[in-house]
């Protein structure tokens, strides 16, 4: 028996929950976001004594944590918080400690860009802890807020620690975090059921180990059933066990091959990765990141050329965009353009993230070990010689394949090493003397143009301008 271990995993599905339970929802967001204002503004006025006590050499005070900060939650001394989960509010403490214990650790550090945690608005998610929440079939219960059917693309493996409930763009998503168990040396890919084609989506699931034990449910600490969040329905009342299918059968989502469909069920020897070879194979690969031809190339021969996602979808938010800055301010039109544009980029997001997901995990499959060449994404996008440039290497998101390459490798147990590119700091030496370059082109356009017309306050803003680029130049 190889070596268990285990990790983590979340579960993201859409949710259609009915007007009374999104009103409830709402009304939970802006208590989580009150809370959230309350106990920062303690935390930036306990952070400040502790910065005047330590000019002063005296001791400074104890820092607060989330414990200390329970009393903007106690429900003897706030009655109009009675109606609520408290799970669902000491979460929102928790997350905010976790928040500012990042950034003491990065302000300590000297990081530049440690930055607290802001003051919100609006909270747009809300989370349970360790009971309050129970599935049932398709359908998750919450406790104070009511029923969010969801859509059971693939059955939710391991056991449930947190449910998550987000929105966004007038969307509901429920995401489950839960702990699995991986197998020490193996790469097999998460998959559904081999006939998952629907029918599964209607089987009944069992309380998923963390449902309240004292409304019927199981309890979070002791999970008795042999069936349990990993796998899928009750065997005993007709369904199938999905509870260990995803390890013998890996399913790649295809159809079911005996109502006529294709057979897309594989296992691992069959895999044939896109523009790859045999997966049997392994052994090592370096994988370098380009700037303008290609997205990346590496040693096994591939070249990977710019998604260009948001380059095909450039006319469509131009043209929303356009739209929106038509409508009057506080509209409901507008907010119905303000919709449609934001509903397009996400749509761009989710492309970009589907094919850097896939990409990276290709690699983390394929490979026994990858090396990473990479360089700084910022500062080549801020010196790009022309903003067309610019805009591809965003669209590229460089920043994000290597977040997503990390967490592959760790997921499929694959070597990786993170190397900086041996000459970027002539590249970036080179990029910012081409940016100097055509910044002082541009000055002294403006100022000819200025000088003809004879304007005194363009010279003097120009004059100004001139300055900063001769100390920045220094």
């Amino acid at each position: 028996m190889s070596e268990k271990t285990m990790m983590r995993r979340t579960y993201k599905y859409r949710c259609y929950p009915n007007l009374g339970t999104r009103k409830r929802a709402c009304g939970l967001m802006k208590v989580c976001a009150r809370i959230w204002n309350n106990a920062l503004a303690e935390r930036f006025r306990n952070f400040d004594a502790i910065m005047v006590a330590k000019q002063e050499n005296r001791e400074p005070p104890k820092r607060v944590s989330a414990y200390d900060q329970y009393r903007w939650i106690r429900k003897r001394d706030h009655p109009e918080l009675r109606q609520f989960y408290s799970k669902t509010m000491q979460s929102t403490l928790a997350v905010l400690d976790d928040s500012f214990s990042s950034f003491y650790s990065l302000a300590r550090k000297g990081h530049g860009d440690a930055r607290p945690p802001n003051q919100m608005r609006w909270c747009d998610w809300f989370r349970y802890r360790q009971s309050g929440w129970q599935v049932v079939g398709k359908d998750l219960f919450l406790s104070g807020v009511g029923r969010f059917p969801m859509r059971l693309h693939r059955p939710i493996q391991g056991r449930i620690k947190t449910v998550t409930i987000r929105q966004k763009n007038g969307k509901w998503y429920a995401c489950f975090s839960c702990e699995v168990e991986r197998s020490a040396g193996l790469c097999r890919p998460l998959c559904v059921d081999k006939g998952h084609n629907g029918k599964s989506l209607r089987q009944k699931y069992l309380p998923s180990g963390g449902s309240d034990p004292e409304k019927g449910g199981t309890d979070n600490d002791a999970v008795a059933s042999p069936v349990d969040a990993r796998g899928g329905s009750d065997p005993e009342k007709g369904g199938t066990d999905n509870s260990g299918r995803g390890l013998e059968e890996p399913a790649r989502g295809g159809s079911d091959p005996e109502k006529g469909g294709t057979d897309n069920v594989r296992r691992e020897d069959e895999v044939r990765l896109r523009g790859g070879s045999d997966p049997e194979k392994g052994g090592k690969v370096t994988i370098y990141l380009d700037d303008e031809d290609l997205f990346l190339h590496d040693t096994d021969g591939r070249a990977i050329e710019h998604p260009a996602f948001y380059k095909k979808a450039a006319e469509r938010i131009a043209l929303l965009s356009e739209r929106m800055a038509r409508k009057q301010r506080g509209s409901a039109n507008r907010r119905k353009a303000r919709r449609q544009l934001a509903n397009e980029h996400e749509h761009i997001a989710n492309q970009r993230a589907y094919w850097l997901w896939g990409l990276a995990r290709e690699y983390a499959i394929r490979f026994d070990s990858v090396t990473l060449v990479t360089r700084p994404s910022k500062p080549v996008i801020q010196y790009a010689p022309d903003e067309k440039t610019a805009r591809t290497l965003c669209d590229a998101a460089y920043a994000k394949f290597e977040h997503c390459i990390k967490c592959k490798c760790e997921e499929f147990e694959t070597e990786l090493l993170i190397k900086d590119r041996t000459t970027w700091q002539q590249e970036k030496a080179n990029l910012m003397e081409l940016a100097r370059l055509e910044e002082v082109e541009r000055l002294w356009r403006a100022t000819k143009r200025a000088w003809k017309s004879r304007n005194p306050k363009r010279l003097q803003s120009l004059a100004r301008d001139c300055e900063r680029v001769r100390m920045r130049q220094s």
